[in-house]
């Protein structure tokens, strides 16, 4: 199937659409012909999983059956919807529709948990490379519900935009207990429709990036208005299994809504064959969409209100443009939207007035929301939210002319709007959330900086390499870290380093450099910030591997590369061998080996009883020194002493067996060479009792004391001055992520 834009002049298949989400013209993806399903009576065998198939398949027509199934079983999963993805709840001629039941409340969660999944294959189907980022306005639940979705992805950055005290505290607190180093939740001093308007500025601006993939979650994005399809049909479905109608009765569909997204999908349903003799389209006290379904005029030049249904605060309703293009075609689209920009008003010819009989529109205050509310408890004890009482409030006054059932979009849990709640019936709903993320202003400026050239902090872990008989081939990571900030700059410039490492001598830029280089691309100059540094120089801690895994991650991200075999490799060219990098890329207790030109490693879980001593004196001993104090022929003997125990290091550590890791670490490949190197090693080596484990960390000078218990250094009756350092295992590795530019 192919789409087209609303305005004509974007082509684009059910793939390519998702991921850009935007028509490069500003219009919004339609398919160029809608498709056909044959809703029938055998439908009502079907589970709310089997419909979405049905419906996936129709529009999505470049995705097999197994990716569909994957993103249905995924989205739709127990975790997600707690064996209830939608609910019924039926008093007398009319029923609600339940779409709150998702993880963060609200009707928004039916189609953005299927969304990321979607993208996820989008993205590989189309081989895109690039960084990805999705740029979303909301004007309450989408954020949550983007954010939410989204969190959990490895290679897809989400930037949520929402009015700054133009959302509820709920609503904004569920934001911000999302976000984390690719979930992003900015507020924005204007309304929703500024937000909106920023994001589309954005998008125009930026279409053609080449560094920067941008899309979006909003319900602009056809991946996200086709989910919403689903629940329309498996309503009617469910209805008729009720015996609330017959097959083939006609219902009413009445709406609350702001973007028109959630009723646009119920006529799209209708398209398709679903019975529907109305739609009600209820608006708030920002009636734009009750004005222009009376009047066939749309006419944004209003005074903007902020009401207590917060999420229907807008006054651009973006998807009422896929409506127009519906009913006509994209020039008169093209017109409309450019009288739109220039005027905030445009008129539908006769012929669009005439085919918007089948909509009513109505919409109340924030007085008759409130008694809307409140009727409903009275006289059926059920609580609904305020969004969903302006829908109530609106089939109440459509009531009178209607002979068919009704079903009413709820939208929202009412825990996610508890003041208005109390304010109605007096009962305080108590919901929790747990954030330790703070509110974020933002304006235009940082924001376009933050998408596009934003500084990522590295976060780098210590490693212990060798461990006894693993010698150059094992090596554990742990939790002591080096950070660094960086972004992209007019020049090379680094900050916060000791002197003799602020240039380009530095090992970070060396390992950035290279890795750039031998990917041929050219050097993009950085400023680099050492945030903190708490691995020691030549300490037998990984130091070397650290920036080197600094530098190549660095190249990564400004290089956008993502040929993670490229860069694994490229740290071990750089380092010379992989014990140390391998676990401070990857975390955890790391084997590596080289099969022809490649290196490979297998990552192993570290037992978390296991608590490690890190002694480090106040001398240092360099790699090159270690080195060359190693013998140049090795006994039969001393290489199978070592085979034998190497290959019982996972064991041991995933285990915490102690007495298996006092075996597995002793050595006869190099720790009798170095040993005397490390000024009191013997004596301290000879001082440890039967509970700990001990042996050289990488190529020393420091030791590496493992235990169920941090060791006692005072037990070590020695002169010299070490330092301790008591640490656990990492099993993350190294972590980038992109944070706000200060």
């Amino acid at each position: 199937m192919r789409y087209v834009s609303t305005r004509g002049n974007d082509y684009a298949s059910s793939s390519e659409a998702i991921i850009k989400g935007l028509a490069a013209d500003g219009g919004l993806f339609m398919p160029e012909k809608m498709p056909s399903i044959s809703f029938n009576e055998s439908f009502l065998n079907n589970t709310y999983k089997d419909t979405a198939r049905i419906i996936f398949k129709a529009f999505f027509d470049d995705f097999t059956n197994e990716e569909i199934d994957y993103v249905i079983n995924n989205a739709y999963s127990e975790k997600n919807f707690n064996n209830c993805i939608y609910g019924l709840k039926s008093f007398g001629g009319y029923s609600y529709l339940e779409l709150f039941h998702g993880p963060t409340l609200a009707f928004k969660d039916m189609a953005l948990t299927c969304l990321p999944f979607f993208m996820e294959i989008a993205k590989e189907k189309l081989n895109i490379k690039k960084r990805t980022v999705i740029l979303t306005a909301t004007s309450g639940d989408t954020g949550g519900a983007c954010l939410s979705g989204f969190s959990k992805s490895k290679n897809i950055e989400t930037v949520v935009l929402y009015p700054n005290n133009g959302v509820s505290s709920y609503q904004e607190n569920q934001m911000l207990s999302f976000t984390n180093n690719l979930a992003h939740a900015f507020c924005y001093d204007g309304n929703f429709d500024d937000c909106q308007s920023l994001v589309k500025s954005i998008f125009s601006d930026y279409k053609d990036n080449d560094e920067v993939l941008l899309t979006s979650a909003n319900s602009i994005n056809i991946g996200r208005l086709v989910p919403q399809i689903v629940y329309y049909f498996q309503a009617y479905i469910d209805l008729c299994k009720n015996k609330t109608i017959k097959f083939n009765d006609k219902i009413d569909i009445c709406v609350p809504t702001g973007n028109f997204g959630n009723i646009l999908a119920a006529y799209i349903a209708n398209i398709l064959g679903l019975p529907v003799n109305k739609f009600i389209c209820a608006s708030n006290e920002n009636n734009v969409l009750t004005d222009f379904f009376k009047t066939g005029i749309y006419d944004k030049n209003r005074c903007f209100k902020k009401t207590n249904s917060p999420s229907m605060d807008i006054l651009i309703s973006s998807n009422l443009e896929r409506l127009i293009y519906l009913l006509s075609d994209s020039k008169i689209v093209c017109k409309y939207m450019d009288d739109l920009k220039k005027y905030g008003r445009y008129e539908v010819d006769e012929n669009i007035k005439k085919s918007l009989e089948k909509f009513e529109a109505y919409f109340c205050n924030e007085s008759e929301t409130l008694l809307s509310i409140k009727k409903e408890y009275i006289e059926n004890n059920y609580i609904i939210d305020p969004h969903t009482a302006v829908g109530k409030y609106a089939y109440m006054l459509s009531s009178k002319e209607t002979k068919y059932h009704a079903l009413i979009a709820s939208t929202a849990s009412p825990l996610k709007f508890s003041d208005a709640i109390k304010e109605a019936i007096g009962i305080e709903l108590k919901a929790n959330i747990i954030n330790n993320n703070t509110k974020k202003l933002i304006d235009k400026e940082k924001l376009i900086d933050f998408i596009f050239n934003p500084s990522v902090r590295i976060s780098v872990p210590a490693t212990s390499a060798n461990l006894g008989s693993g010698f150059d081939s094992c090596g554990i990571a742990l939790n002591l870290y080096n950070i660094y900030s960086a972004k992209k700059n007019d020049k090379l410039e680094l900050v916060g380093f000791e002197e003799k490492y602020a240039n380009e001598n530095n090992l970070i830029i060396k390992a950035y450099r290279k890795t750039l280089e031998d990917y041929n691309l050219e050097f993009i100059p950085i400023f680099l910030k050492e945030e903190k540094r708490n691995i020691p120089y030549a300490g037998g801690l990984g130091s070397s591997a650290a920036c080197i895994v600094a530098g190549v991650l660095l190249a990564k991200h400004f290089g956008n590369i993502n040929d993670e075999v490229y860069l694994f490799n490229k740290m071990v060219e750089i380092e010379g061998h992989p014990d140390n990098v391998a676990p401070c890329y990857y975390g955890g207790l790391v084997a590596s080996f080289k099969t022809d030109k490649v290196y490979s490693y297998i990552k192993y879980k570290v037992n978390d009883d296991l608590k490690f001593t890190v002694m480090h004196p106040d001398f240092e001993l360099k790699t090159e020194d270690s080195r060359k104090a190693l013998p140049k022929v090795l006994s039969y003997n001393d290489i199978i002493f070592n085979i034998s125990r190497v290959i019982h290091i996972p064991e041991a550590f995933k285990t915490g067996n102690i007495s298996l890791i006092k075996e597995v670490v002793k050595d006869k490949i190099h720790e009798p060479y170095r040993l005397p190197l490390i000024k009191d090693g013997k004596k301290i080596v000879d001082s440890i009792d039967d509970d700990f484990a001990i042996c050289i960390s990488g190529a020393g000078p420091s030791l590496l004391i493992i235990g169920k218990e941090y060791y006692n250094s005072k037990l070590i009756n020695i002169e010299s001055n070490w330092e301790y350092f008591q640490l656990k295992s990492d099993f993350n590795g190294s972590k980038m992520e992109v944070i706000d530019n200060e």
